[in-house]
């Protein structure tokens, strides 16, 4: 028997915020990328192996993770290397168990549409409360594998940097990331 080689691990991910205010009022931002990090593989290899089952403690994507990043980065955003496991400077973690998770038929205008049962694309939001992150933001990540509460905790998925928000009371922020698994063309 020979061994057949089939790639099929190209992911891309792109995400948005919505800004909710107590008036009721709302502002939708536009996608923009969002760049997988090479610890992605190991966890995707881990999930395969169906660690999750063997330790019930092992998370898909269980945090996302906010930062305030360096405020160097106002003037310039850093080139961001892909072995980064860590964000630069972590302020605040919530559990994907409060997520809105979906699947999705493929990336398109403002979001796919979503269906029933697996697909390549995923469609994570998570609401970031008016009580919940405060202060300057400039980087997030989504982490797995034995991620706890703890900062620094699991294998980072994906990071992304982003011009500083100050995130106070006065709004909610909904941050939205899908993940395609795509097939090499």
């Amino acid at each position: 028997m020979s061994f057949s080689e089939c790639v099929i691990a190209k992911m891309r991910g792109r995400w948005r915020d919505v800004y909710e205010y107590a008036d009721g009022s709302r502002v939708v931002g536009t996608w923009a990328d969002n760049q997988i990090q090479n610890s992605a593989a190991p966890l995707v290899a881990a999930l395969l192996k169906g660690e999750a089952a063997a330790n019930p403690s092992f998370l898909s994507l269980g945090y996302m993770v906010l930062g305030s990043g360096d405020v160097t980065w106002d003037a310039a955003a850093p080139t961001q290397p892909k072995t980064q496991t860590t964000l630069e400077n972590e302020s605040f973690r919530k559990e994907t168990s409060f997520v809105n998770t979906a699947w999705l038929d493929d990336f398109s205008g403002d979001g796919g549409v979503v269906v029933v049962g697996p697909s390549t694309v995923i469609s994570m939001s998570v609401r970031f409360e008016s009580s919940e992150a405060n202060g300057s933001l400039r980087e997030f990540g989504l982490f797995g594998g034995l991620a706890t509460s703890a900062p620094d905790s699991g294998m980072m998925f994906n990071w992304i940097v982003h011009p500083k928000i100050d995130k106070d009371a006065s709004f909610s922020i909904v941050r939205t990331v899908e993940i395609k698994i795509a097939y090499p063309v």
